[in-house]
């Protein structure tokens, strides 16, 4: 006598239930899909997002000295750039 083992889990390739394919990289996300080509730009926007949630309990002051410097910065690293010499 020899025993069949039966799996319930689908192999590799096969057409998923909800009419995805096996191999697709597509989550169901209410009535659309997201693929993982949209995913940096969702986590550069929610980057930007909670960038400018974290301006918004800061004194004017802070913000005006984060200014200053950060304009230092450009212009030191402007100073190191030079320029091709033409010969």
């Amino acid at each position: 006598m020899s025993a069949e083992i039966v799996s319930s889990a689908p192999e590799l390739g096969t057409p998923a239930p909800g009419g995805l394919g096996g191999n697709t990289r597509a989550a169901s996300c209410g009535s659309g899909t997201i693929s993982s080509r949209d995913l940096p730009s969702a986590y550069l926007i929610l980057v930007r997002l909670c960038g400018w949630l974290a301006l918004l309990p800061r004194a004017d002051n802070a913000k005006n000295i984060e200014i200053l410097v950060l304009r230092h910065q450009v212009a030191v690293l402007q100073r190191q750039v030079r320029s091709p010499r033409l010969t």
